[in-house]
């Protein structure tokens, strides 16, 4: 699973990078890029958790096949997503930002090491989502710009935390 969770966090790496590079870009693609790499993800994870002998989890492989349908879900309805495009951004920040708490805690349990950085950016992962859900900025420029930041600085600090997990 924490293979399949890098995989993730370089593809919303590379997407931060392109959101922040091209913000006027073609959204289109974007959300194109977003449904593949939701899917791919969900593939990857599903397999490995299936491929498991022992500790199979039935709430992992759920996620990977949640992620499965989000991402047929974005590719079936391109334009909606577009529309919704800022608010989605910010549930999805919000969302990741409650998983690297839920990190954040698994870090403190497992070391006393690091913790306190974990669980601060991990709030701030949620307050931006929080800040982007209730005002998306006038700038559709500027909004992509801030999220691609934020896809980059989600991605660089959930491989740092997951470096400090173990394998599972």
């Amino acid at each position: 699973m924490k293979n399949s969770s890098v995989l993730s966090l370089v593809i919303m790496l590379l997407a931060g990078i392109f959101f922040l590079i091209f913000p006027g870009g073609s959204l289109q693609l974007a959300v194109r890029i977003l449904g593949i790499g939701l899917i791919l993800a969900g593939v990857i994870g599903a397999a490995g958790e299936i491929s498991k002998k022992v500790d199979k989890s039935d709430i992992k492989l759920l996620c990977c096949l949640g992620e499965i349908l989000a991402g047929i879900i974005v590719l079936a309805a391109p334009s909606f997503v577009l529309k919704a495009f800022p608010f989605i951004a910010g549930l999805i920040i919000l969302v990741l930002g409650v998983v690297d708490v839920v990190r954040a805690v698994q870090v403190l349990l497992e070391t006393v090491d690091g913790w306190k950085t974990s669980v601060a950016l991990a709030a701030l992962t949620v307050i931006v989502g929080i800040i982007i859900m209730i005002n998306p900025f006038g700038s559709m420029k500027l909004l992509v710009r801030v999220i691609g930041s934020i896809l980059i600085y989600h991605a660089v600090t959930g491989i740092l935390v997951s470096r400090k997990l173990p394998e599972t």
